[in-house]
């Protein structure tokens, strides 16, 4: 009866010592895994395993169970049946017993080991990407931040005239839109830096929430937008005022000859006009029309010149402004009032000589 025991007990015992062996390879293979060995696995696929690990523990245990009933039974007939027991009985009974509780403290060892690693893994990813996400905000607020400073850069108007200041303005902008290229795409670096160190730790869990990559590059998008609108909105707006002052110049140009025109005919009208004796042939009327419609045009595109800003200055319009042609129209005028006055002075004199 005890040879019937032991043999009993020592099947149990190898089938347990077996069972333990494979439980601590599996284990020593997870602790293989979490150190660098192999492909490194997510958070969601070391809880997969924890539940593996529980599942294979009951239904380990479970068998154990069912293999010890039968061992136990042959025991407690020895017992029952006072049968002289030896220390080999005595020994066997010992390694069912201490097989069982070593492959029961194998399994429960095994996932107590799986859990703290997953645990560690858990804080050591949530730390990484709780400080991912603090690096993500300040990046969105300093992009929103460079979004309004764009914005405000272009806000202002040109001065019409200075187009150094157009150049300074391009060049400064030029320079303010690669500082601020190069630091978006200092932050983004940082940012992956940062995302590849947490995915050392594995992929985060599916059900945590958080930045990830795609919202970093969204971000840098954003930026990028920003500096390329801004360009675009400073390229229109010198564009039209190349075209204002060109325009400008076109006007300031046309006033100018019209103005020397109107100089040359008033310089030689009053030479007529004041000639000794009269020159014939001169009608007055029509002088003081052709003086009142020379005056008109010039002060037509003196107002045209000065629409696109502060009046032109004289350097460019030949020399000439609005003062000037109002005393070509004035020594007209002062001309053409002697010449009425020699005139009628002429005339009365004819009659008296006639009568």
């Amino acid at each position: 009866a005890e040879d019937a025991f032991l043999e009993g007990a020592h099947d149990f015992v190898r089938w347990a010592e077996d069972k333990k062996r494979a439980c601590d390879s599996e284990r020593d293979r997870l602790a293989s895994i979490a150190a660098g060995a192999g492909r490194p696995t997510s958070i969601d696929e070391d809880k997969a395993t924890i539940k593996r690990l529980k599942e294979e523990e009951k239904a380990v245990l479970g068998e154990c169970s069912s293999r010890k009933q039968p061992v136990e039974k042959l025991w407690s007939d020895l017992k029952e049946h006072r049968t002289p027991i030896t220390a080999r009985g005595e020994r066997g009974r010992q390694d069912v017993d201490r097989s069982a509780k070593d492959l029961a403290d194998a399994l429960a060892r095994s996932i107590a080991d799986a859990e703290r690693r997953t645990k560690e893994k858990e804080d050591a990813l949530k730390a990484k990407l709780s400080a991912f996400a603090d690096g993500f905000r300040n990046y969105d607020r300093w992009a929103a931040e460079v979004e309004a400073g764009m914005k405000r850069l272009t806000s202002p108007d040109f001065a019409l005239e200075n187009a150094e200041e157009v150049r300074r303005r391009l060049a400064d902008l030029d320079r303010k839109g690669q500082e601020m290229r190069a630091e978006s795409d200092h932050k983004r670096n940082q940012l992956r830096d940062m995302w590849d160190e947490a995915a050392k730790f594995g992929a985060p869990p599916s059900n945590m929430s958080a930045p990830n990559m795609s919202d970093v590059d969204a971000v840098h998008d954003r930026v990028e937008e920003a500096l390329r609108a801004n360009r675009d909105e400073l390229d229109k707006r010198i564009a039209a005022k190349a075209d204002e002052m060109a325009m400008h110049a076109n006007a300031c140009d046309r006033f100018a000859k019209e103005a020397q025109r109107y100089q040359a005919w008033a310089k030689e009208t009053e030479a007529d006009l004041l000639k000794t004796p009269l020159k014939s042939g001169i009608i007055p009327d029509k002088i003081a029309a052709e003086n009142d419609r020379r005056k008109a045009e010039c002060n037509r595109l003196w107002q045209e010149a000065s629409k696109f800003g502060p009046a032109p200055p004289k350097d460019k319009t030949g020399g000439l402004g609005p003062d000037d042609t109002n005393k070509f129209h004035k020594d007209v005028q002062s001309a053409l009032d002697a010449y009425r006055k020699n005139q009628a002075a002429q005339f009365a004199a004819a009659k008296d000589y006639a009568d």
